[in-house]
């Protein structure tokens, strides 16, 4: 059974609630558009691998950040080519935030691909 997590919209200057499952599938609603789903997906690892800097439990593979920096940089490029719905839900501001918080991860080739990343974001937020 998939965890479930509450997600407030504002839609019409009503909020409500939506239930979204542990893939980022909207629960009794519409499914995410291809783009939102990639964006939901890379915020959760951006955050699970912020969780592991916290706690220092576990090593962070360099794997992961080179996979999730292409994953970061493809969604800032393609975020003005997405329709007005999923430009409300996707924000490059929070895809930055995540993508900074990586930088605490102290491997240098790993702040070199998030630093490309932050700087095409940046770049992004600015057009």
């Amino acid at each position: 059974m998939p965890t479930k997590q509450i997600v407030q919209k504002e839609e019409n200057d009503e909020l409500y609630d939506q239930a979204i499952d542990d893939e980022g599938n909207v629960l009794g609603g519409r499914q995410p558009s291809p783009y939102e789903a990639e964006y939901f997906e890379v915020i959760s690892s951006m955050s699970q691998i912020c969780r592991q800097i916290i706690s220092r439990k576990a090593r962070i593979e360099e794997s992961e950040i080179f996979e999730l920096a292409p994953r970061i940089s493809a969604l800032a490029l393609d975020h003005d080519k997405q329709n007005e719905q999923d430009r409300q839900k996707c924000f490059l501001q929070t895809l930055l935030k995540g993508s900074f918080s990586l930088l605490g991860v102290k491997l240098p080739k790993c702040a070199l691909k998030i630093s490309a990343c932050n700087i095409q974001i940046f770049f992004k937020i600015l057009d």
